[in-house]
């Protein structure tokens, strides 16, 4: 049996691996740091930007990194 990796990921899992809470991360797509894609009835949270573009932790937490 073949994996086949989807590029989508629940608001909740997607949360949990990033470390923050489930209102944390509703907030950035609110302010439209973190896609999502409608499937169904279902919001999912679109991986492909996150891959396309890998961010340091930090940025991915909202804090600006000082170079």
């Amino acid at each position: 049996m073949d994996l086949v990796f989807v590029p989508f990921m629940d608001r909740s899992a997607f949360a949990l691996r990033v470390g923050v809470t489930e209102d944390v991360l509703e907030r950035w797509i609110r302010d439209g740091r973190v896609r999502t894609f409608q499937m169904g009835k279902r919001s999912l949270v679109d991986m492909r930007q996150w891959l396309a573009n890998p961010q340091p932790v930090s940025v991915a937490k909202g804090r600006e990194v000082v170079r």
